[in-house]
């Protein structure tokens, strides 16, 4: 069986449009494809000078990681909130066979 690490970055948008750079979120999952029953890692850190805002996985801090059990597939959220640079969310899914 493969597993593989899935990584989505989306770039920050503020009031003044995409922007790049200071003010993301990165959020990791391995193994990003697991069996009914398995486990799967989420890992997440955003930049200096960010606070958290959301995820819909139970995170409530802006860097950290926990075990995932999903029943199907599901995608996982995480957004900050960055000075100066506005909100950054990010995205995993991990895929269930």
């Amino acid at each position: 069986m493969s597993r593989f690490l899935f990584l989505i970055v989306l770039s920050t948008v503020g009031c003044g449009g995409m922007q790049t750079g200071s003010g993301s979120v990165i959020l990791q999952v391995s193994p990003s494809h697991v069996y009914p029953g398995e486990g799967a890692t989420l890992s997440w850190v955003s930049d200096p000078g960010c606070t958290f805002s959301s995820s819909n996985f139970g995170a409530y801090t802006t860097s950290g990681s926990t075990g995932v059990y999903p029943g199907s597939t599901r995608t996982y959220q995480i957004s900050v909130d960055c000075l100066g640079a506005g909100t950054s969310t990010a995205y995993a899914t991990v895929s269930v066979h």
